[in-house]
């Protein structure tokens, strides 16, 4: 028998076992969109139109992941989801969504669709939410459920995923 195994609660379980790094998904979907973009370019909006909206958008994830990391550090928690949550965050923009920096990057890929004039980043969206969704998010909500039971839980019942 291995005594040297890590146990329960311990540091190096004590995580969401996420299929991969967030934004290491996020750069994998991007680079995707980019690369079909050159061997098969599909643009979908013309004039000034693509540069309004990406700079509307391009605001947006900036100022959201902003609160997300503010709300974070005064908590003291970790970001990085191969570390454990050590507090369970439910105010500022964690009142709106429970995933603030998930969306965010859902609006980085519709920034860089709009500003690069690239469907293939749009059709990504989607696609990119239902991996995060499955691959990220389940695992965090299961791991949260189980690290702050009836806490986590009313969270859930009061705030959407998404918005």
């Amino acid at each position: 028998m291995n005594n040297d195994a890590p146990g329960p609660g311990s540091p190096e379980t004590d995580h969401p076992d996420v299929i991969a790094l967030p934004p290491l998904i996020l750069l994998g979907f991007i680079a995707v969109g980019l690369l079909a973009n050159q061997f098969y370019p599909l643009p979908f909006v013309s004039g000034n139109a693509r540069y309004v909206t990406g700079a509307v958008l391009a605001v947006l994830p900036f100022f959201i992941t902003a609160l997300a990391m503010r709300e974070m550090g005064k908590a003291g928690t970790n970001i990085d989801v191969r570390k454990p949550a050590t507090a369970l965050i439910t105010g500022s923009i964690y009142s709106v969504t429970r995933n603030p920096m998930y969306l965010s990057m859902v609006l980085m890929i519709a920034v860089g669709a709009f500003l690069l004039n690239n469907l293939w980043l749009l059709i990504a969206v989607p696609i990119f939410v239902a991996v995060i969704q499955k691959g990220v998010i389940l695992r965090e909500e299961s791991y949260l459920e189980k690290k702050f039971g009836a806490q986590y839980t009313a969270y859930k019942s009061r705030v959407r995923r998404w918005l």
